[in-house]
């Protein structure tokens, strides 16, 4: 059964994660719900650093940056003078990322308040986990909940979490939201971090893991809020060819014809 839950739990120590965030002239809408929905987290089984990337923004959110840096010190910042793109940006992140745990966090995109605290009782329940997702609700720009019809379009995929099963579902295409995954760094930093090549970071990480046959788990929680608006840049890879070409490109690079 599906649940947001806010139970806590018993554990012997405290989960770490890393949470990555690249941004890109949002500090006057979505960036600062984001930083405050991680901010706001529940629980007492862990901590977290919050480490946000500024992609060469023209707006505002140095500035912005700044300030959260001096209210919140699990807050690092890392300024990139060129937008070289969200994997780069992770690739970044990685290098200073002290986490037992990633989560790849869009700044459109918000935690619900005890995502983290789920996160460490999934942990603490399933040790030999490398990685794990869970479910999520969408809204609009507006912060209102999206019909249930369409999330559930979104959250009651089936594919299986054995490899090479789920290997073979995830290159059919991207069915893991990033903001309700969770993978162990030491096996991001031993499969090379995020490949720069392509645009679709997340699925490309996700296969990664699961071509590597690192353990993978289903967390039955809703986790996050996924934001679904016109200049949202999922929707733009589907509208400008660019899903096509990333998936062309992993079909190319795990011996595949397209």
């Amino acid at each position: 059964m599906l649940r947001i839950t806010n139970k806590l739990t018993s554990s012997t120590s405290k989960i770490s994660f890393s949470i990555f965030t690249a941004t890109h002239n949002r500090a006057n809408d979505f960036l600062p719900q984001c930083v405050e929905s991680i901010q706001n987290q529940r629980g007492n089984l862990f901590d977290y650093e919050h480490i946000i990337i500024n992609n060469a923004s023209t707006d505002n959110t140095s500035d912005y940056l700044k300030r959260i840096v001096k209210k919140y010190p699990n807050v690092k910042v890392v300024e990139s003078k060129t937008n070289s793109g969200t994997a780069a940006a992770f690739n970044k992140a990685l290098k200073i990322a002290t986490g037992d745990f990633l989560i790849i966090m869009g700044d459109d995109d918000m935690l619900l308040p005890y995502s983290l605290q789920a996160h460490a009782n999934f942990i603490a329940a399933h040790r030999k986990i490398d990685w794990a997702s869970g479910f999520l609700l969408l809204i609009d720009e507006n912060n209102q909940l999206i019909p249930n019809e369409i999330s559930i379009l979104y959250n009651q995929y089936e594919y299986p979490e054995a490899a090479p099963e789920l290997f073979e579902r995830l290159l059919k295409g991207n069915v893991i939201m990033c903001s309700s995954a969770i993978a162990r760094r030491e096996a991001v930093i031993e499969l090379g971090g995020w490949d720069e090549n392509v645009h679709c970071e997340d699925w490309d990480m996700w296969l990664k893991l699961a071509h590597a046959g690192k353990k993978y788990a289903r967390n039955e929680n809703y986790l996050s809020l996924y934001r679904i608006h016109k200049k949202q840049l999922t929707n733009q890879h589907s509208v400008d060819g660019t899903y096509q070409v990333d998936l062309d490109y992993f079909l190319k690079r795990y011996g595949r014809e397209s």
